[in-house]
């Protein structure tokens, strides 16, 4: 198996535009597997990092594919959700640290999301937040949405039913009193 991984380095500045100075949150995002990080610049935007699913990430898939067979002269197969091992087990993930039947790719996305720091909001959770690669999404945009509204990320967690998995989450806003 492999852990998932997600650093986000943020910060707030300014930015000339124009003989004006603009506040500007940049978020720079270094992410394997299914945790999640999503950014909400304004109320009904979402914009969410790579997911490292077998689902979502065809290319991730076919390079594992090629690697696997490679190492260990037999193919993998994918089937539904899931990468299948020859030597034992499957697993959903394209990237990841550490693990032991694949050839799980270890090199993280790497990208910047820019929003005006007054307006936006930051949603981290661990690979706990959804149960399906194809809820993902709509999960995750639902989050923010509640969020948005003024839910605490204790009661988002609450709300949220798990059933194979833990969670954790961690919410940004600024200013941080906000």
């Amino acid at each position: 198996s492999g852990s998932t991984l997600t650093l986000v380095f943020l910060q707030v500045g300014t930015q000339r535009i124009n003989d004006k100075y603009i506040l500007k949150l940049r978020a720079h995002v270094g992410q394997m597997g299914d945790s999640v990080f999503a950014l909400s610049a304004k109320p009904g935007s979402v914009s969410i990092a790579p997911m490292h699913s077998v689902v979502d990430a065809s290319n991730d898939v076919a390079i594992i594919q090629k690697q696997y067979e490679e190492k260990y002269g037999q193919p993998c197969q994918v089937n539904g959700n899931y990468i299948h091992s020859s030597i034992g087990g499957a697993i959903s993930l394209t990237r990841a640290l550490g693990d032991e039947n694949f050839i799980l790719i270890r090199k993280p996305v790497v990208k910047t999301y820019e929003a005006d720091p007054k307006t936006a909001k930051i949603l981290l959770a661990s690979d706990g937040l959804y149960d399906s690669p194809k809820q993902a999404k709509k999960t995750i945009r639902g989050a923010m949405a509640a969020l948005r509204a003024g839910s605490t990320v204790q009661e988002l967690g609450e709300r949220i039913v798990r059933k194979h998995d833990n969670l954790t989450l961690i919410s940004v806003c600024y200013p941080a009193d906000a």
